[in-house]
């Protein structure tokens, strides 16, 4: 968690890099959120929301697959299909 607080500080070197975070927070909650609140959602995450955002987007989806460089150890993508029908 420190690390990602810490890119998302590192990633507001510039003032456009600023203005367009305070964009994408008007667009999505309406206001300026502090930093603090959002270090405070952040660290408010626990494995259980992880698991139900997982099943909710991934398990059971068709899913695209792209590999640059040697794909020998890629899996087949009906190999992957199949470990993300359903488990909940």
């Amino acid at each position: 968690m420190r690390q990602l607080k810490t890119n998302m500080l590192m990633q507001l070197d510039s003032f456009a890099a600023t203005i367009e975070e305070i964009g994408r927070h008007m667009l999505t909650y309406g206001r300026r959120m502090p930093a603090a609140e959002v270090f405070a959602r952040i660290d408010a995450i626990e494995a259980e929301d992880v698991r139900v955002c997982a099943n909710r987007f991934v398990n059971d989806e068709d899913h695209a697959m792209a590999a640059l460089g040697p794909v020998g150890g890629l899996p087949d993508y009906d190999w992957v299909r199949n470990r993300t029908i359903l488990r909940q």
